[in-house]
Formats: structure tokens, sequence, C-alpha cells
């Protein structure tokens, strides 16, 4: 998914306008693309809630097939 490195700032501003229009406290601050789908990490862990939203922005994005975008995963470190 090479569109996701070539417009990765756009991408990151517009899930971060989601999360602020929803009143949410966590913040996107990088995208990447990996085999088994993209990555995004944020400045603290994501809620089920912040997670969700997410997922919906990210299926909006029109040059990122949604059928594609399977589900949202919380991953721990």
């Amino acid at each position: 998914m090479s569109v996701i490195i070539n417009h990765a700032n756009t991408f990151i501003r517009n899930i971060n306008n989601h999360l602020c229009e929803h009143n949410l406290n966590v913040v996107a601050d990088f995208i990447r693309s990996e085999d088994h789908g993209v990555i995004i990490t944020a400045d603290q862990a994501a809620s089920s809630q912040d997670m969700n939203i997410i997922e919906k922005c990210i299926k909006e994005f029109e040059s990122i097939n949604s059928e594609h975008v399977n589900s949202v995963t919380i991953i721990r470190s």
C-alpha cells in the first residue's frame, strides 16, 4: 500500500480530526503499511471507542480499499 506512505500526513491529520470531533483524547501520530494490514500508533493506549472511530475513518479514505479493513486490533506492548 504505497498510497499510505505517500499520503501518511494526510491520513494522520484526518484520523486526528475525526478523534477531535468526538472529543477523544488519543492522538494518532504514525501510520505504516505492513503485509498483514495498516498499523497506526498513538500517543496513549486507545480505547475500543477510539479504535472504532479510527476504523471508520480508515474505511472512508477513498484511496484505501475498505474491503481490506477487516477489523481493528489493539496491540499491547
